[in-house]
């Protein structure tokens, strides 16, 4: 989790911001023994335009994760968003001081916007809102910046499923796993998953991870039911004949691509001269 949050931090001070604040907790602890109080009072002096102790005590001090989940509110144009700690000991939540609730900066794109937009979800927070245009889709947890789960609605889920080839590599990944765990948990059923892994690519990516990889987590958790297995196999089987399939073209349209570049200099050396007129 610290890992996760200094790529986070990165993010939300800039990197300038987070070179300053590096520096400056080096120079000040290099040959001293520092705690969480130390760092987190260091980043306050670099940026202190921003409640930044409010963002890091709450993921510091606390052992678990956040689920978001997001909705539609149609008649305001918005989107509603709320955030709950992902356990299933909820009557536990007030042994943190925090009451196991998060700042949070959610960091969301769209299909009209694909740059990325942040907002704050402050822990005091029970819910935000934000803005909904004429965007088919929206996609919570940017490049997989933020350390939750997104839980969206059924058609929220149906918008990402039937968009997924306009997401980068990571965010395809990031979906099909993040069903997984939400399956896990009991959050979602699994043709959610079962359709995502259908459309995102089943080679493994530079990620190290292949999306077919969770039908084997599928399979372990639904072992006792022969039918699902069965099912689950022929879904395997069909989803790595149509890669296969697409290997094949896409090996094919390299070698004409090579073979044209090949060709083109000698197709132009054969290429009759037009003389230039003059007027």
């Amino acid at each position: 989790q610290s890992g996760s949050l200094i790529r986070l931090l990165d993010y939300v001070v800039g990197k300038e911001g987070f070179e300053k604040i590096i520096r400056k907790y080096f120079e000040q602890y290099s040959y001293k023994s520092a705690n969480t109080e130390d760092f987190i009072t260091t980043v306050e002096s670099v940026i202190p335009d921003k409640n930044m102790r409010d963002f890091l005590e709450t993921w510091l001090l606390q052992n678990r994760y956040p689920i978001i989940s997001i909705e539609e509110d149609i008649d305001k144009n918005t989107y509603i968003l709320r955030q709950e700690s992902a356990s299933n000991f909820k009557d536990t939540d007030n042994m943190s001081r925090f009451g196991y609730k998060w700042t949070i900066p959610i960091i969301y794109t769209t299909s009209v916007s694909r740059a990325p937009t942040m907002v704050w979800f402050r822990k005091d927070d029970n819910f935000i809102t934000i803005p909904k245009g004429n965007e088919t889709f929206i996609k919570l947890n940017y490049n997989y910046m933020g350390i939750y789960y997104t839980n969206y609605t059924p058609t929220l889920w149906q918008n990402l499923v039937d968009n997924v080839e306009m997401m980068n590599e990571l965010e395809q990944v990031q979906l099909a796993l993040e069903a997984e765990k939400l399956f896990e948990a009991d959050v979602i059923d699994c043709g959610i998953t079962l359709k995502l892994i259908s459309k995102v690519s089943s080679e493994p990516n530079q990620y190290g991870v292949s999306p077919l990889s969770i039908l084997f987590t599928l399979r372990n958790n639904l072992a006792f039911d022969q039918r699902a297995i069965s099912l689950l196999r022929r879904f395997y089987f069909s989803i790595r004949v149509k890669s296969k399939m697409m290997r094949r073209e896409e090996e094919k349209l390299r070698n004409s691509v090579k073979k044209i570049k090949r060709e083109a200099p000698s197709l132009t050396r054969t290429l009759p001269r037009v003389p230039m007129r003059v007027q």
